[in-house]
């Protein structure tokens, strides 16, 4: 059994409530959504920002909690569709904090992968995974730019490996692009 950052079992955003750690996260989503762990939080004003892993339905989800531009994150994920790039769930707004649920691509970062950490011994990519690779972060970039936005942060990071598919995640720095080409 999974357990959350606090030791326990997984818990639903009901159970999570009163958690202060949570800064006090209300049950907004559907009671199939369970939630595993907590990835990253923190508190700026006016909203509070946390990223969370789960499952909603059977299926790996994240939830973002953060401010207006995880609007400007739906709007992205949503114009620009393709297998590599996660779909939204579910999309909600309230008085202090907004809240995107989405499609968490499982895999593992392309750095850990071919383990960039150890440049002696890192691990020898076979030329099909290249291609594979390339092609499908190809597709996400063309899948954006026919929904007119840029996306400016790529990074070993961001492109997640597994053996069925290749994803591209984090979509805060993309830009729109206005009829001039600049981004607004």
């Amino acid at each position: 059994m999974k357990m959350n950052v606090y030791g326990g079992p997984p818990c639903t955003l009901s159970q999570l409530r009163y958690d202060k750690h949570m800064y006090n996260v209300s049950m907004i989503f559907p009671k199939e959504l369970r939630i595993d762990r907590v990835i990253r939080q923190a508190s700026h004003k006016p909203a509070s920002y946390a990223t969370l892993e789960g499952t909603y339905a059977g299926q790996p989800v994240i939830v973002k909690r953060g401010g207006s531009q995880l609007r400007y994150e739906e709007a992205v994920l949503r114009a620009a569709s393709f297998v590599g790039i996660p779909k939204v769930i579910d999309y909600l707004e309230n008085d202090e904090n907004d809240y995107l649920l989405m499609e968490r691509l499982v895999g593992i970062p392309l750095s850990q992968y071919i383990d960039l950490d150890n440049m002696w011994h890192s691990k020898i990519v076979d030329t099909k995974d290249v291609i594979r690779i390339t092609n499908v972060l190809a597709l996400c970039f063309s899948a954006l730019h026919e929904a007119n936005y840029l996306y400016r942060d790529l990074s070993f990071g961001h492109v997640l490996v597994s053996d069925a598919r290749i994803g591209l995640v984090d979509y805060e720095w993309c830009i729109h692009a206005d009829k001039s080409g600049w981004g607004k």
